[in-house]
């Protein structure tokens, strides 16, 4: 044996004495590796509890469909293990989520499970949905971001003219943050009343401090940027 090849020898039978970081052929068995952030020793009851982990909650669906007077939310886990609830986040245009609503999770499952929520007080505007699935120690896991936009539609706003010859006017329009704007005009465009209204949830409202004579009128709904105009005859 050559001079040089004894040293090199001795060298790497040092290193394997030494220093257990990372050098493979000199620590071959997975036991004595050092895995994590600079702690070495003995890790693997760690590494066999990383191979077993399993996920509390597998989720493989969240949808959404929008109708005329709700915003309706789904989705289904292949399976759950100490899940414990999921919490819907719901922002506008602001993403500034909060939270609507609870629902129990099903806590052990290997079958797949449907949920559903139904959001009867959509905002108008664009709506963004975000599920947050919580495990039974607390963990927190955050799905993929769901949008569709809400309008307040022609066909759930009604308008009638009572025997009394009051306006009368019918919302079917789920509760909403901010207030629609009736306007009331002539066929010459003069405004003869106008008003702001509070939505609640298919609301009946009455222009009681006002007479209107026979004729025909305008009625324009106004939410923010949308604009619903209808014509009344008496």
């Amino acid at each position: 044996m050559s001079v040089l090849t004894f040293l090199l020898s001795v060298s790497l039978l040092t290193a394997g004495v030494g220093d257990k970081v990372g050098v493979t052929s000199v620590i071959p068995n997975e036991i004595n590796r050092n895995f994590g952030k600079g702690h070495a020793g003995d890790n693997a009851t760690y590494i066999q509890q990383l191979r077993n982990a399993v996920l509390p909650v597998s989720l493989i669906n969240f949808d959404l469909k929008a109708s005329n007077y709700a915003i309706k939310l789904e989705w289904k886990t292949a399976s759950e293990k100490n899940s414990s609830h999921f919490v819907l986040k719901r922002s506008g245009d602001d993403k500034i989520f909060t939270d609507i609503a609870r629902i129990q999770a099903s806590g052990e499952s290997s079958s797949i499970v449907h949920y559903q929520y139904i959001d009867r007080s959509p905002l108008t505007g664009y709506n963004y949905y975000q599920l947050e699935q919580v495990d039974a120690d607390g963990t927190k896991i955050l799905s993929q971001i769901i949008t569709t936009s809400y309008n307040l539609k022609e066909q759930n706003v009604y308008t009638y003219f009572s025997e009394q010859g009051l306006l009368n006017m019918v919302i079917n329009a789920p509760k909403q943050a901010n207030p629609v704007k009736v306007t009331v005009s002539n066929m010459n465009g003069q405004v003869l009343a106008s008003k702001n209204i509070n939505i609640a949830e298919d609301s009946h409202y009455q222009f009681n401090d006002i007479f209107f004579n026979k004729g025909v009128y305008t009625i324009s709904f106004s939410l923010k940027d949308e604009v619903i105009t209808k014509k009344i005859i008496k």
